[in-house]
């Protein structure tokens, strides 16, 4: 049998046939034989002897082959896109990690009232000590490096409030 378009009609053809045998080859059967209507009005006998089970094991191997196929390529997809997403977390996780460092940093500087503190004595006596500046030389404390033992002058490293409390004794 040839047409001019023989390939258009015996692929339409041999689906209209494979469609209507499938129903047995589950069970084993062979395709029973029926009439194409087309064919029959062309005065085309169509005569084809089919192993259903090789058809439908071949067209079940293609099918299988093209999911696998696909599915491989989806995977790829998913691992390159894992990927992507471990490197951007990576970034966003190392971008989080500098932002809490520069915030605590800041808490540090600002909300941390500094320790000053300082400890001497020995004072250096003199008889009229009336508008004169004390001096203790032996340091005991000394945090926020306030005190000078030499010249006997508090420098305030911070502004606040500040205590002083001093015994002098002759």
């Amino acid at each position: 049998m040839k047409f001019s378009h023989g390939k258009v009609y015996s692929v339409a053809v041999m689906i209209i046939i494979v469609t209507g045998c499938f129903g047995d080859v589950s069970q084993g059967q062979q395709c029973p034989n029926f009439e194409v209507p087309l064919l029959n009005s062309m005065d085309a006998p169509l005569v084809a002897k089919l192993d259903i089970a090789k058809l439908t094991s071949h067209l079940k191997l293609n099918f299988h082959e093209e999911i696998r196929k696909e599915l491989e390529y989806a995977v790829k997809d998913i691992i390159s896109d894992i990927g992507k997403l471990k490197d951007e977390t990576k970034q966003l996780h190392e971008i989080i990690e500098e932002k809490v460092a520069n915030v605590a940093k800041e808490l540090k500087e600002n909300l941390t009232t500094p320790t000053v503190i300082f400890k001497a004595r020995d004072l250096r006596f003199d008889a009229n000590v009336i508008g004169k500046t004390l001096v203790f030389p032996n340091m005991i404390v000394n945090n926020g490096d306030g005190y000078d033992t030499t010249s006997g002058v508090f420098t305030v490293p911070s502004s606040g409030v500040y205590l002083f409390h001093c015994t002098v004794m002759p």
